[in-house]
């Protein structure tokens, strides 16, 4: 690290004026954060040619409201999209597919844009969508990518970079070299966390479950709601056999059927299903209600592997793959008190320790961590936010010889 080739953004100068303006700030600007004249000045003819990038003059003064094109993800990300049939449905439903299974619904506005809330613990999974209605016709939806590709057109900023940095990228260089080499010892690509997972079932804890292993095996789905299965049954209408729940008051009602997450449209799909794929048959026999999509009882079958027992997907609903957010990874930084901890392996480490989330609460804590092999300045930021919303930036070095 060398301060006098290098200076680094931080969080006050980004929150205060890069999120700001489309351009870099001069460091004489940003210099111990003071206020002088001479800065002043500089900062004014910073805003005369740049102005502010998230104020659009003819959009102030416009007298038609503003709609974002994309809406803030406040609790989760967003899956958006549009239904293009002629006869638009009022209510979209989507699951995703495996053993921990989600479905969730929503209502489509005038011109069949949709947006649902994809839990962060889903990544790579299969998306179904489906509804009551011909949906599974061909181009009949669209699902709209979650990036801006206006950025596109933005013009890649230039970099001045000094010759004199050449030695220190260099050496950069050659760290990240050889720390790639020994990465499956010194972790340099971070450690997999793990993700949390749904351990019930997306509509809760069901009122009955029946693990199909501790009951005698029967060659047909009809006859284990013949045999053992209770609160729910199979009863012939118009020549069509159904499934139906007998609910908390008593009455008959016609249940979400689903396996995996997969919605069963078809009831004679689900009564010719191989009962030696599943597991076990969850029943809620109450109303589930979700985003306001009521169901009146669900009936959900498991398999062994979450898979759909590796059968075809009906032809009544659409499939996508779902790209998820990808998992986190920790930051690994060897502790070599640790006896397991090999201590023969070159350690070239450019950052030393990186701690995103320290919660700081009136009292002094101790942050430890070792060394790298590599000799020189390092450079030590320290960046937060305060109570007040008052952020902070703290600059120090050391140097290891």
């Amino acid at each position: 690290y060398d301060t006098a080739l290098y200076e680094p953004k931080d969080i006050v100068s980004e929150l205060f004026l890069f999120s700001e303006i489309g351009t870099n700030v001069p460091n004489p600007i940003l210099s111990n954060y003071t206020i002088s004249e001479n800065k002043l000045k500089l900062l004014d003819l910073i805003m005369l040619t740049r102005s502010w990038r998230r104020s659009n003059l003819s959009d102030l003064i416009s007298s038609k409201s503003f709609l974002p094109t994309y809406l803030p993800e406040i609790n989760a990300p967003l899956l958006s999209g549009q239904v293009l049939l002629k006869q638009k449905p009022k209510v979209l439903k989507a699951s995703f597919m495996g053993s921990n299974a989600f479905v969730t619904a929503t209502t489509l506005d005038k011109n069949g844009k949709f947006n649902f809330e994809v839990p962060f613990r889903l990544q790579n999974k299969k998306l179904i969508l489906f509804n009551d209605s011909s949906l599974h016709e061909p181009n009949s939806l669209k699902i709209f990518s979650p990036y801006n590709f206006n950025c596109l057109t933005c013009k890649t900023p230039s970099y001045n970079l000094s010759v004199k940095l050449k030695p220190y990228v260099d050496r950069l260089y050659t760290n990240t070299q050889i720390s790639q080499s020994y990465r499956t010892y010194n972790h340099i690509n971070g450690i997999q966390l793990k993700t949390d997972t749904l351990k019930t079932e997306f509509f809760g804890t069901p009122s009955f479950v029946y693990n199909l292993d501790d009951y005698t095996r029967f060659e047909t789905v009809e006859d284990l709601f013949i045999e053992f299965i209770r609160f729910s049954y199979i009863k012939k209408k118009n020549n069509k056999k159904e499934f139906y729940v007998l609910n908390d008051l008593g009455k008959q009602v016609k249940p979400f059927v689903s396996i995996d997450g997969v919605p069963v449209l078809d009831s004679n799909f689900m009564l010719n299903f191989n009962p030696l794929k599943l597991e076990k048959v969850s029943i809620l026999n109450k109303p589930y209600v979700l985003n306001g999509v009521e169901f009146p009882a669900i009936l959900n079958f498991n398999s062994y592997k979450g898979n759909f027992g590796e059968e075809e997907i009906p032809d009544n609903v659409l499939q996508y793959t779902y790209s998820g957010i990808t998992s986190s990874k920790g930051f690994y930084h060897p502790n070599y008190a640790n006896k397991q901890t090999i201590k023969s392996i070159p350690d070239y480490r450019n950052t030393l320790y990186w701690n995103p989330k320290i919660v700081l609460k009136n009292q002094p804590i101790n942050l430890e961590f070792y060394t790298s092999d590599d000799v020189g300045l390092y450079r030590v930021q320290f960046e937060g936010i305060t109570d007040d919303g008052t952020p902070i930036c703290i600059n120090k070095t050391f140097e290891v010889k």
